[in-house]
C-alpha cells in the first residue's frame, strides 16, 4: 500500500525528465538549424564578396589591356581580342573577354526620334532573314515602335508593330519604352523576341554605337546585311 505514492512520484519524475529532454532537444535543433543559417549567410557573403573583387580585378585588367591598344585599328588578331582565359587569382579563376560592340549592328540606331532609318531596317530586316526568324518584319516593326517616341503603331510596307495598348493587356502589365534600349535583355519585352530568339541575336546586335560597323570584328551573318548602294560600296 505504501509503494503506490513512490511509484507515482518516480513516474512524474520520470515525464518531468523526457519533457525537460524534449525540450532541450528541441532547442538543440533550433540553436543548430539558427547556426547552419548563419554559416550559409556567411558563406555566401564571402563568395559575394570574392567574386565582386574578382570582377572589379577582371574590368580593371580588361582596362589596362585596352590601354595597350594605341593603333586605329580593331581587329580579331589584337592582343585584346584574345582575352585571359582561367587566370588563378587568390583562390579563385579570372576569365576576361573584351567584345568590339562596333562590330554588331546597333539596335537603338534603328530609329532616332520618331523617324525609323531605312539603311537600318533593311539590315535588320535581312539579318532576322538570314537567321531564319519566321516572323522577321513584325519583329522589325514591333522593334521600331518599341524605340520611337509616339504611340502610334508603325504600319508600314506590310509590316505590324507593337505599342504600349497591348503591352499593357499582359500581366504583369507595361509600357513600351518609346525610347532607347538600356540593356541588351530589354529585347525580351518586345513583342515577339522569345528567349531563343534573343539567344540567337545576341552575337550580331548592340544597344551602343551608331550605324556603322567593324568588317574586321562582324559576324559573317553581320556583313551579310550590310546595304550596298548603286556603286557596290558598302555603307558604313
Amino acid at each position: 500500500m505504501k509503494a503506490g505514492p513512490l511509484r507515482q512520484e518516480r513516474g512524474m519524475v520520470l515525464l518531468l525528465v523526457l519533457v525537460v529532454m524534449a525540450l532541450l532537444s528541441a532547442l538543440l535543433s533550433d540553436f543548430a538549424f539558427s547556426t547552419l543559417v548563419d554559416l550559409r549567410l556567411a558563406e555566401t557573403f564571402r563568395d559575394r564578396s570574392r567574386a565582386y573583387y574578382l570582377a572589379r580585378g577582371g574590368i580593371r585588367a580588361g582596362q589596362m589591356i585596352l590601354q595597350e591598344d594605341q593603333n586605329n585599328y580593331d581587329g580579331r588578331d589584337e592582343m585584346w581580342s584574345q582575352g585571359v582565359a582561367n587566370f588563378p587569382v587568390g583562390e579563385g579563376f579570372l576569365t576576361i573577354d573584351i567584345t568590339d560592340q562596333d562590330g554588331r549592328l546597333a539596335i537603338n540606331s534603328l530609329v532616332i526620334g520618331n523617324n525609323p532609318q531605312s539603311v537600318q531596317k533593311e539590315r535588320f530586316l535581312r539579318l532576322f532573314e538570314i537567321l531564319e526568324f519566321p516572323d522577321g518584319p513584325d519583329l522589325v516593326a514591333a522593334l521600331i515602335d518599341w524605340i520611337d517616341i509616339d504611340n502610334e503603331e508603325y504600319v508600314q510596307d506590310g509590316l505590324l508593330g507593337a505599342e504600349s495598348n497591348e503591352y499593357l493587356s499582359r500581366d504583369p502589365s507595361y509600357s513600351a519604352r518609346n525610347g532607347p534600349l538600356k540593356s541588351f535583355e530589354e529585347l525580351s519585352l518586345v513583342r515577339g523576341f522569345t528567349p531563343e530568339v534573343v539567344a540567337q541575336l545576341k552575337p550580331h546586335v548592340t544597344i551602343y554605337g551608331d550605324s556603322g560597323v567593324n568588317l574586321n570584328t562582324a559576324t559573317p551573318e553581320v556583313i551579310a546585311t550590310l546595304y550596298f548602294d548603286e556603286e557596290d560600296r558598302i555603307t558604313l
